[in-house]
């Protein structure tokens, strides 16, 4: 069996998160993801590979706190709701343009929507989401594993995701290049005295 307990423990929310949670105060911020496939999909099918796709990742239910968030294990009676079904003369980009701008004001759904959208000799599956949860190469991950479990089973993850706890800090911090605190304090001197030198442009409202 899974180890989904191993998401309940908080996170500390990065820099970004903090920002686009702070944006979201003043308008919805939701990404999408989404991928075209041949043939049909059955709902009930789709839907199941999500909710099988969910508690092999750990995701459920996003629980935030002031600096930090958590994911609650999944199985809770969200289970049962079918994923999204979008007729075949619904364009994607009016559904997606509708969807980014509905708010995820449900407490007790993940910050997760998923929908099939019906085609020609293809479909579309897709992710709406809170985009605070997660940037675009992680929600790619995600819609692989949903993939995964509807056409390949076999090679599909069976551990939920580890959540960073690092923050972006390893990356731009004085580790990532090996810099002293001396020479950070050098570094910025030298470009506050080259920026010093830049021409400003005045700009005019009309």
């Amino acid at each position: 069996p899974n180890d989904a307990s191993s998401m309940n423990v908080p996170v500390s929310l990065n820099l970004f998160q903090r920002l686009l949670r702070q944006w979201e105060q003043v308008h919805t911020y939701n990404a999408a993801q989404a991928m075209q496939l041949r043939g049909s999909m059955d709902v009930s099918r789709a839907t199941a590979a999500w909710h099988e796709t969910l508690i092999a990742t750990g995701l459920g239910r996003a629980r935030t706190g002031w600096r930090s968030f958590e994911f609650e294990t999944p199985g809770l009676p969200w289970r049962d709701r079918p994923i999204a079904e979008v007729a075949a003369d619904r364009p994607l980009n009016e559904f997606l343009a509708q969807q980014l701008n509905r708010r995820f004001d449900d407490p007790e759904e993940p910050p997760f929507r998923p929908f099939l959208l019906h085609g020609d000799g293809s479909y579309h599956l897709g992710i709406i989401y809170e985009h605070w949860i997660a940037d675009s190469v992680s929600s790619r991950m995600l819609m692989r594993e949903w993939f995964l479990r509807l056409h390949a089973p076999a090679e599909a993850r069976t551990k939920p995701f580890h959540q960073p706890e690092q923050g972006y800090w390893h990356l731009f911090g004085p580790n990532h290049s090996n810099w002293t605190w001396l020479e950070g304090l050098l570094q910025a001197a030298r470009l506050y005295l080259q920026y010093r030198k830049t021409r400003k442009i005045e700009s005019a409202y009309l």
